[in-house]
C-alpha cells in the first residue's frame, strides 16, 4: 500500500525533529489517509466526538484542512477534519453551497 510505506519512511520519522509539514493532495487521498490513521488508532480531538462519544467518518471537502499531531513514539490526533471555514469565510455563502456537494 503507497499510502503505508509514504507514512512509515517520510512522516513518522519526522517526529524525532520539531517540524510542521504541509501535505497538498486530493480530497480522496486525505479521506483514504483518514481511514488509514483511524486504523492505526490515531483519535479524534474531543470537539469532533458528539453525544454519542463515537467518533464518526468526516467528509474532506475540496479545498480543506486536515490537521494532524503525531505523538511521540504512538498514535497521533486529529485536530481538525476537512474544515473548509476559510474558504466559505473568504467567498461567501455564493461559494458555500458549491462546496456542500464537493466531497473528496
Amino acid at each position: 500500500m503507497r499510502i503505508d510505506h509514504f507514512w512509515n519512511t517520510e512522516i513518522l520519522p519526522l517526529r524525532s525533529i520539531d517540524s510542521l509539514v504541509l501535505i497538498v493532495s486530493h480530497g480522496g487521498v486525505i479521506s483514504f489517509l483518514q481511514q488509514y490513521l483511524m486504523g492505526h488508532d490515531y483519535s479524534i480531538h474531543e470537539s469532533f466526538i458528539g453525544d454519542s462519544k463515537e467518533a464518526r467518518n468526516y467528509e474532506v471537502k475540496n479545498c480543506s484542512i486536515t490537521e494532524i499531531t503525531l505523538g511521540e513514539g504512538g498514535p497521533g490526533k486529529f485536530m481538525r477534519i476537512g474544515d473548509a471555514d476559510h474558504v466559505v469565510g473568504a467567498l461567501g455563502s455564493m461559494y458555500s453551497k458549491q462546496l456542500e456537494n464537493s466531497i473528496g
